[in-house]
């Protein structure tokens, strides 16, 4: 090999044999590689000779075990694929331990046919993959110094594909089909190619035949009874399809017994026979993913695993109409989970859609989100998450999970099974309201605006703080600890370059409104028309009167529990602003003005702003909260009317409305008890009444402890 590029091999590893094959450069094929004594296959054996401080490879293990001189591993990827370990001498070794000792051995034999060369990358092909198999052989090339980068693990079917696609595309003009027989399996596999999609699928099917012939009928009956059933049996296969290429591999086809039956099934295609196809076609994998270019990069290759279908559900993705995917469908069934989160709106329902990669065929799934009652101020978020069972069955999980501090999750869950075009509506639904997916960055930090003590987790809860607490924001969407929350956690740098570039410009409420101009309109949260109407709003505001802006100001506070900030701008408005204000206005003011000193102060001062916002404008929850109020206080409910009238009136509540008063607080007081604030505050006063303070002091740093932890991860 002249060619000074970096080397790229493909490996095929079975449980008896490993075969090797390197990428010429220079005639941009794979090539076999010989090991020892000019055979290309290798025993997958390891050993340890006696006395337990050397190893032996391949042959030399047999021939060692044969003297006594060696106790031998054999059987290594089915011991992998199982998580066995392996005991030699009275020591116990891992499967990925042996498997490093057996391709150092391997790659060592490589590399000194090719002084001076580098390894690029190298594909593993075995017959199926699981998770132990990998994490072994993942190990093991790690060890060595080939990390995930340049290794790569896949299947005897991936390869089989790769090496087919690899060809002159007139091989692979229609579809392509492979027989394998070894000792353990006679299958047909083939492959097909829908070039109506981009990127374009490369999908493969397969056919058990082992009920009909096995490799011991091969080397046991008589060899034209065997030829005549294998050919049948191709040519039921292949009646009436359009097969461009047959190949045919494994054990079981060595010899010239099948010779003549392959002539016959090359009438109007290509036939051909070997032993190195899926070493080769590995190799042709390393070749292709050390490029960035790619010969193959607009084919997608589908795994006999993969799901050979699409699932996914209409919606809005960065403010853009889509289908977006619940399922790929370029991934193995037993691929971890994908999941999503989503804004429900208008709907508590969701539309699967399921097509078929291949046939284009369509089929539907509703999925009704039963008890979930759908907010229409987009803060009603769930997560949807889909894995499958098996090749068939996919299984969605749905739970709500609340929109953080702004609503609580119900604890609702959901799930569904879906047997892939079984059973299933073919008849598209309408849409059912508007589904938004979440943008996926999630921070580890949240943000803690000042003013409302309000803390955002994500994108879509900063938008809607925004949109609801413009009034609120003075110049903090400006400040620099925020612009760096947003490029570390959002990572949104080109919103927060945007924004720095408009703190040159502009200042005040514009540089506040451009600022809302640049989150807001493209966040695929809010739809074009609901910002620009949110910014329009905005804009006009800075010419309302200056008691508007407090009144706004005011309720926004106190939507927060920001019940002092509130209360004294309600009490701005009422000494200052009293003769321009309505009496509905007015009470209105009294009564959030009541549930701030209500909070702040007691039932006392609380109790006379209720009594005088129920004399002003009639409100029955007004009315309520005074009477709450005085049954608190223990007051006796007194007969003057409340509302209008002359002073002395009297009109008496009626007593069915104070009994229901009386029940109400008596329920609240219950279900208080039950509270575990209720339980840790009566634990703590029980510890210290019975004179245990030690445990009251512990107790009580416990909760302090927690309450700065809870700051501190809020506000770093």
């Amino acid at each position: 090999m002249t060619d000074r590029k970096k080397l790229l091999l493909g490996i095929d590893f079975g449980n008896d044999y490993i075969q090797i094959c390197f990428y010429n450069h220079k005639t941009m094929e794979p090539e076999s590689v010989t090991l020892n004594q000019g055979k290309y296959l290798y025993p997958a054996l390891v050993g340890s000779k006696a006395g337990g401080k050397e190893w032996a490879y391949g042959e030399e293990v047999l021939s060692l075990e044969q003297e006594g001189l060696c106790q031998k591993a054999d059987n290594l990827l089915v011991k992998a694929m199982a998580g066995d370990e392996i005991q030699l001498y009275d020591k116990t070794y891992t499967t990925a331990f042996l498997l490093e000792k057996l391709f150092r051995k391997c790659l060592t034999l490589v590399t000194l046919k090719f002084p001076g060369e580098s390894i690029g990358k190298i594909t593993i092909t075995v017959k199926n993959l699981n998770e132990n198999l990998k994490s072994a052989l993942t190990e093991a090339f790690y060890n060595m110094g080939i990390k995930e980068d340049r290794l790569i693990l896949q299947s005897n079917s991936l390869s089989y594909e790769y090496y087919a696609l690899s060809q002159k595309k007139e091989l692979w003009l229609n579809d392509v089909g492979l027989f394998h027989m070894d000792e353990e399996e006679f299958y047909y596999s083939q492959i097909s190619i829908n070039r109506r999609l981009n990127p374009i699928p490369v999908g493969i099917s397969r056919r058990e035949l082992n009920d009909i012939l096995t490799l011991i009928e091969v080397e046991k009956a008589d060899r034209e009874r065997t030829e005549y059933c294998f050919l049948n049996l191709a040519k039921g296969i292949l009646h009436k399809q359009l097969i461009s290429t047959i190949y045919v591999t494994g054990a079981g086809f060595e010899g010239d017994w099948v010779d003549n039956a392959l002539k016959e099934l090359c009438n109007g295609r290509r036939v051909f026979k070997g032993q190195n196809l899926y070493a080769k076609g590995a190799c042709y994998t390393s070749r292709e993913k050390d490029t960035q270019a790619g010969l193959l990069k607009e084919y997608i290759f589908l795994d006999s695993d993969c799901i050979n279908a699409l699932i996914t559900v209409e919606g809005y993705k960065e403010g853009e109409a889509a289908e977006i995917p619940l399922w790929d469908g370029y991934k193995a069934w037993y691929d971890k989970p994908c999941t999503q989160e989503f804004i429900l709106t208008e709907s508590n329902v969701l539309n699967l859609q399921v097509k078929d990669l291949f046939t284009l065929k369509k089929e539907y799934h509703e999925i009704i989100l039963e008890g979930l009652e759908v907010k229409n101020d987009k803060t009603t978020r769930v997560e949807v998450s889909m894995a499958f069972q098996d090749e068939n069955t996919a299984v969605v999980r749905i739970r709500d999970i609340g929109f953080g501090q702004f609503l609580a999750s119900s604890g609702l869950k959901w799930e569904k099974l879906i047997k892939l075009f079984e059973d299933a509506n073919n008849t598209a639904k309408e849409r059912a309201g508007i589904l938004i997916l979440c943008d996926k960055a999630k921070t580890e930090i949240p943000y803690r605006f000042k003013i409302t003590e309000t803390v955002v987790n994500n994108a879509e809860e900063l938008y809607y703080y925004i949109y609801h607490n413009f009034m609120l924001l003075t110049d903090e969407l400006l400040d620099e600890k925020f612009l760096l929350w947003m490029e570390r956690e959002l990572k949104q740098t080109e919103k927060v370059s945007k924004i720095r570039e408009i703190i040159t410009m502009f200042s005040g409420y514009e540089a506040l409104l451009e600022a809302a101009k640049v989150l807001l309109p493209d966040s695929g949260y809010y739809t074009k028309a609901e910002a620009d109407d949110f910014l329009k709003k905005q804009k006009e505001r800075k010419n309302i009167s200056p008691a508007e802006m407090a009144l706004k100001k005011g309720d926004s506070f106190l939507s927060h529990g920001q019940y002092a900030d509130a209360g004294l701008l309600y009490e701005v408005l009422l000494n200052n602003h009293s003769n321009t204000l309505t009496a509905e206005v007015t009470g209105r003011i009294r009564h959030n003005l009541g549930i701030c000193r209500l909070h702040l102060e007691g039932l006392l001062r609380a109790k006379p702003e209720f009594k005088e916002a129920y004399r002003l404008n009639g409100s029955e929850e007004s009315k309520r909260q005074y009477y709450l109020c005085k049954l608190l206080l223990g007051e006796a409910i007194e007969i003057v009317s409340l509302q209008g009238g002359e002073e002395g009136v009297h009109k008496l509540e009626g007593e069915t409305y104070i009994e229901a008063l009386k029940e109400e607080i008596q329920q609240s007081l219950l279900r208080f008890k039950d509270s575990d604030n209720y339980i840790k505050l009566a634990a703590l006063k029980e510890s210290k009444d019975t004179g245990r303070l030690n445990d009251f002091t512990r107790e009580v740093k416990d909760i302090i402890t927690v309450y700065k932890q809870e700051y501190r991860k809020e506000n770093l």
